[in-house]
Order: C-alpha cells, then structure tokens, then sequence
C-alpha cells in the first residue's frame, strides 16, 4: 500500500498545483465537488479527495497533473 508523507493539502498547495485561483476553489468547495474540512480555521484537502477529485472532475490537462503529483510524492519518499 502506498503511503504518502502530506496526508493533506493547504489551499495554497493546491491551488498552485492545479494552476487554480483559491476562488475556484472555494466555489468548488462550497458546491461540494471537492472535499475540504476546516477543523482548525484553516482548510485543508485530504490528499486522496485532491487525487479523486482531479481524476473524476477535471479536463485532460490536469488529469496529467496526477501523475505529477505522483512523481512528486514518490521523490519526496512516499513509499515506505
């Protein structure tokens, strides 16, 4: 089983991964589309609802963005 050292994803994480506005995903938040939880007064995204998130909802374009992340964690030794 693939284990991943960043369990989860500040906004800005993401949004610079995604090349996104943290607008959009706001709205893509509060609509839903992509689970977010705010426990501590700062969103985070769980790293497994970004990768469903970018599989199921997003165009080819970022779809190659998973792999990259991928590639990302798998550098930065996320397997154990």
């Amino acid at each position: 089983m693939t284990k991943h050292k960043q369990l989860y994803y500040t906004l800005l994480e993401v949004a610079e991964l995604l090349k996104v506005t943290r607008d959009s995903l706001y709205k893509w938040i509060y609509s839903g589309r992509l689970p977010a939880s705010n426990a501590t007064g700062h969103w985070r995204i769980a790293y497994k609802d970004l990768q469903r998130f970018m599989q199921s909802g997003m165009n080819t374009t970022n779809k190659a963005k998973v792999v990259k992340m991928n590639i990302i964690e798998n550098k930065r030794g996320g397997d154990d």
